[in-house]
């Protein structure tokens, strides 16, 4: 059964074959074409292996900066919330540096220092939580209410230990006297 496209390639044929086929010309087009896809394939490895090596280093570097604190999430204190925070903030800076200053030049007992930097050492915990809940939570009354808690709570472990030094030192003076 011949369709239309039969008929019409029939009828036509001697105005389709005007020339016969060039071998040469066509062996010609297919070699250009294979030398074509061997230089795609000499450039492909190469450009394939510099992607790999950048993407590499890239990662390095990226890893590098996050684990040396160049990269990474910026974490927000008192200090950058606002100008009063921020006076606080130095305020209870000043007094613990005081503080520390005046138990550096006293003479503390081992047990009673070691007593104090173990409480000082869990509010510097408690206040790292605090630090990352105002991070992750953002400004939240009762976040920025921990931080200057974690503050007064030092100077008042500091207090009672700069107490107990006067105290242990007014007996040694009164037991000396007597």
């Amino acid at each position: 059964m011949k369709t239309g496209l039969d008929y019409y390639l029939e009828k036509h044929l001697d105005q389709l074959d005007v020339e016969l086929p060039d071998d040469d010309h066509i062996w010609a087009g297919i070699s250009r074409n294979l030398e074509r896809s061997a230089n795609r394939k000499r450039w492909f490895l190469p450009i394939a292996a510099m992607v790999i090596i950048l993407l590499s280093f890239g990662s390095a570097a990226i890893l590098y900066m996050w684990k040396h604190g160049s990269l990474g999430p910026h974490f927000v204190s008192l200090t950058d919330l606002s100008q009063s925070l921020a006076d606080e903030e130095n305020l209870f800076r000043f007094v613990l540096q005081e503080k520390m200053k005046r138990l550096d030049a006293s003479f503390v007992d081992p047990a009673t220092l070691q007593r104090m930097l173990t409480e000082i050492n869990d509010l510097d915990k408690q206040y790292a939580g605090y630090l990352e809940d105002l991070n992750t939570l953002g400004n939240q009354p009762r976040i920025i209410q921990g931080l200057k808690r974690c503050y007064e709570l030092k100077i008042k472990i500091l207090e009672r230990t700069l107490f107990e030094i006067q105290k242990t030192e007014r007996y040694e003076n009164k037991k000396n006297v007597l």
